[in-house]
């Protein structure tokens, strides 16, 4: 199994992801864009998608949070959904995409 890993579970995905990975003690693997196995900093879906097809698998059960660039980028939710679904298995976890401070103005 990759890491960062927290459980027994594999971590993919964003900045989000990254920062969780350093804070449990894996060590960055590039500072630009921050990178701890598969989880990268500013990635949206589509790149996540491409980097698990180029690295030719991931271990299961993964928790995946991915998708809060894809919504500052002012992705459509049906592109959004298109794109994610394909990672969607068993063993593949996706918790809520947490709120992007940046967009709260759009929002409230």
């Amino acid at each position: 199994m990759e890491g960062p890993v927290m459980f027994g579970h594999q971590l993919l995905g964003d900045s989000h992801m990254v920062r969780l990975g350093a804070h449990l003690g894996w060590r960055l693997e590039g500072v630009r864009p921050a990178r701890i196995g598969l989880c990268v900093s500013g990635q949206k879906v589509i790149q996540l998608r491409r980097l698990v097809g180029d690295h030719g698998y991931f271990a299961r059960p993964v928790i995946v949070l991915i998708g809060s660039n894809d919504l500052r980028n002012d992705c459509l939710y049906r592109t959004l959904r298109a794109d994610i679904h394909p990672l969607l298995a068993p063993g593949v976890t996706f918790p809520t995409i947490p709120p992007a401070p940046a967009m709260w103005s759009n929002v409230i």
